[in-house]
């Protein structure tokens, strides 16, 4: 009688573990349409809010509740970061490592340093 109480009180434990687990995800979202002066278009601005309007009721369907944004330094994809954080209320973070002219080599590396850093402090 002890062990199965005992088995049953390990099986809710495990349970409750695997619930309290972080979703994790890495998105990747290229900026929209941008005008002759480097800014997104009115078109883009709105595209750019309808996909955050899904992620948010995506994120908030699945429990996901801290999002970090991290862009590069070129002005369309400071824009799209911009909306993004508004609607998603996250942070946005200017990373000069990445970029537009980046050769694959670099942009997988980028990739790499930048899930390092999204897993570190729950580690």
């Amino acid at each position: 009688m002890m062990k199965q109480k005992g088995l049953k009180q390990y099986k809710e434990n495990k349970r409750l573990k695997i619930q309290e687990r972080k979703i994790r995800k890495l998105i990747f979202i290229r900026h929209g349409d941008y005008g002759n002066d480097g800014s997104l278009t009115e078109s883009a601005k709105e595209k750019v809010k309808a996909l955050a309007q899904k992620l948010k009721e995506e994120f908030e369907n699945e429990g996901i509740q801290t999002i970090r944004i991290i862009t590069s330094p070129l002005r369309r994809a400071k824009e799209t970061a911009s909306i993004l954080s508004k609607i998603l209320s996250a942070n946005v973070k200017v990373d000069e490592d990445v970029g537009n002219e980046m050769p694959k080599e670099r942009v997988e590396a980028a990739v790499k340093d930048i899930w390092k850093r999204m897993l570190m402090p729950c580690l």
